[in-house]
């Protein structure tokens, strides 16, 4: 799969994104599919700053296609995610999402650090 291939969902993704900007409690809940993630901290040196958009999501990894066309699994376990919803960048702790992603939905996580660009 390549990023070109996986495009079209995270155009999709941000339209459905969008619907939840004004719903802080439920950021953490939404589906992660399509979404352009970066890793901002990180217990592995490695992935620090690591970034591209979800292709599949389990219940203790993301992983995502970059630009580049390669594809990488990332920990949810300590590593803190960022994200941006129209003009917002929304930080996750990976802590938050050690759910499956259809779990993830019916649970109450943490909410969200938000900081507004």
């Amino acid at each position: 799969m390549t990023f070109q291939d996986i495009l079209p969902l995270h155009l999709v993704w941000c339209q459905y994104a969008g619907e939840f900007q004004n719903k802080m409690d439920d950021i953490a809940r939404m589906d992660f599919h399509g979404c352009y993630l970066t890793v901002t901290q990180s217990m592995v040196p490695g992935l620090l700053n690591k970034s591209g958009i979800v292709a599949m999501e389990t219940m203790n990894t993301f992983t995502v296609i970059d630009k580049q066309d390669k594809s990488h699994v990332i920990p949810k376990r300590r590593t803190v995610f960022s994200f941006v919803i129209e003009d917002s960048v929304f930080c996750l702790y990976g802590n938050n999402l050690l759910y499956r992603p259809g779990e993830r939905i019916m649970k109450k996580v943490g909410k969200p650090r938000i900081a507004t660009v």
